[in-house]
């Protein structure tokens, strides 16, 4: 059985430690393998999905929700989240995000469209009942769902307009339907930002967390994050540098670089840091979903998880916010 917890903010919602995010699902072109890389995650024992209405311009949640069709409902949570919608025109190419994205990389123009858009869409907004009630009841329809476990507000920032108290009966009216078993806020880590103590109690925090961050936050939620930038940023400074690699590999008793020794070590150092709450993971490549579930059947030694901390910390100070 997968490890699980049960965060106090909603007693009766049980989550596994580790999740997988789908933000980047539609980077798989064959939907065959996009539910083979669903069915592996939950295979290795990622029983928490995490969508939203926005991941791969609006095709995520359909392609989720085909997956759990597949599933004892039971055995499984959803978390999708509102407030950032696929741009307007640009849904139909969901399926083909992949050529998209190569499309636009031949195409200065296009390329320079799409970013005046995409600066538009991150200027300040709304979040209200009417735009959460739009967007579940579409999320509802393409997941195929009665319910979902958890909704969150998607990415506020500072300057955007929240009506937290019609938002809040807007997530009770939705519990008290079965539609919506818990609530909350999914966002980057924005200083002085405290939108989920505005939700009250029940509130979920799901916020971007690495092992750059000389304060995390406390209690138990939901991470993200963890893994990719700073995998890659660590991994270009050790391969770019022997000395430093071989002062890593002898304080550490391994190779960095050697196998999924470092992305073992970020995910130990996540969950460490977490220690009541979920770690979302990600990938596009099913062969790489062992090395999460190892980390929890076989964590590093404290004595390696603090070497690794001291010496990734060492050197934070260079990592942009």
């Amino acid at each position: 059985m997968p490890e699980t917890i049960v965060f106090p903010q909603a007693p009766d919602l049980r989550v596994s430690r580790l999740g997988f995010g789908c933000a980047s699902l539609m980077r798989v072109t064959s939907a065959r393998e996009r539910l083979h890389l669903l069915d592996s995650a939950f295979g290795q024992g990622l029983r928490h999905f995490d969508v939203a209405r926005m991941y791969g311009l609006g095709a995520v949640e359909s392609e989720v929700g085909r997956f759990a069709r597949g599933r004892d409902r039971d055995q499984l949570t959803i978390a999708t989240k509102f407030g950032i919608d696929p741009a307007r025109g640009l849904q139909r190419l969901g399926r083909l995000q992949q050529p998209a994205r190569e499309l636009l990389n031949r195409v200065p123009s296009a390329r320079q469209a799409v970013k005046r858009r995409s600066s538009a869409a991150m200027s300040s907004r709304r979040y209200d009942l009417a735009i959460a009630q739009r967007s579940f009841d579409r999320s509802l329809r393409e997941l195929d769902l009665d319910y979902v476990d958890i909704l969150f507000i998607h990415d506020p920032s500072p300057g955007d307009d929240i009506r937290s108290a019609e938002l809040v009966a807007f997530f009770e009216a939705q519990r008290a339907a079965g539609k919506l078993r818990a609530w909350g806020v999914s966002q980057d880590a924005h200083p002085g930002l405290n939108v989920v103590g505005s939700l009250g109690p029940s509130a979920i925090l799901q916020i971007r967390e690495t092992i750059f961050d000389t304060e995390r936050t406390s209690g138990p939620r939901m991470t993200f994050g963890v893994l990719g930038a700073p995998h890659e940023l660590l991994a270009a400074r050790l391969q770019s540098d022997p000395g430093l690699r071989h002062h890593w590999s002898d304080r550490l008793g391994a190779d960095p670089l050697a196998g999924d020794t470092l992305a073992r070590l970020l995910l130990a150092d996540a969950l460490d840091a977490n220690p009541g709450g979920t770690v979302l993971f990600s990938t596009i490549r099913a062969n790489r979903l062992p090395v999460a579930a190892s980390v929890l059947a076989d964590p590093p030694s404290l004595e390696m998880l603090t070497g690794f901390r001291d010496l990734a910390g060492a050197r934070s100070s260079a990592v942009p916010a």
